[in-house]
């Protein structure tokens, strides 16, 4: 997939202070790639990952996408089946789904799950910095944030804490004028304090 996402938003953080469906702000825009440091700050680290709470301890799962729909199933320790869901997205006109991430509690406080879902243009022209369109929702449907459209996509696998607050880093690549491939690195802010942190290796 463009953006390969699977293993790094499967981050469930259950300390948000914020309302449900909270806004994302875009902070800031660099104009190139740029890498935040992590490391330690007073005795503690200065950002945040966390297991995934998505599925029952010991169980074993299966997420897809097919066609313009995500299919997760999920079977116990016993092999009995915990879950088996399949959510539907309508793609914006001329793309089709092609990754998804779920989520939980990460920009929601709610119980419901939360979908960061990659669409790519199904006739993309050469050096289309429209291709991909990255678009967050929530499980009923309502769009979280919109992205908007690039080439490709990346996003961390953490949230970055600065001054005590959540911070979302996502890599938008374009086609520059002599069609080379640029990054820009947008860092956004995500509503909340972190209260509790606990680092997950």
């Amino acid at each position: 997939m463009v953006f390969s996402f699977t293993n790094m938003l499967i981050i469930s953080i259950l300390l948000f202070s914020q309302p449900v469906n909270a806004q994302i702000t875009l902070e800031h825009t660099f104009n190139e790639s740029v890498t935040f440091k992590i490391g330690i700050v007073n005795g503690v680290a200065n950002y945040y990952t966390e297991s995934s709470t998505l599925y029952p301890d010991n169980s074993f799962y299966t997420a897809f996408v097919s066609g313009n729909s995500y299919r997760v199933k999920v079977f116990n320790s016993n092999y009995s089946l915990f879950m088996d869901e399949t959510y539907n997205f309508t793609p914006p006109t001329g793309y089709k789904v092609s990754s998804v991430s779920m989520s939980k509690k990460l920009f929601n406080t709610d119980n419901n799950y939360e979908f960061l879902v990659t669409y790519s243009k199904i006739s993309p022209s050469t050096y289309d910095n429209t291709s991909s369109h990255l678009i967050l929702y929530n499980q009923n449907g309502t769009i979280i944030k919109d992205f908007g459209t690039g080439a490709s996509f990346f996003l961390s696998s953490y949230l970055y804490i600065i001054n005590n607050h959540f911070k979302l880093q996502v890599d938008r690549r374009l086609y520059d004028a002599s069609n080379t491939l640029q990054t820009q690195s947008e860092i956004y802010s995500v509503p909340g304090t972190p209260l509790i942190i606990n680092i997950s290796r």
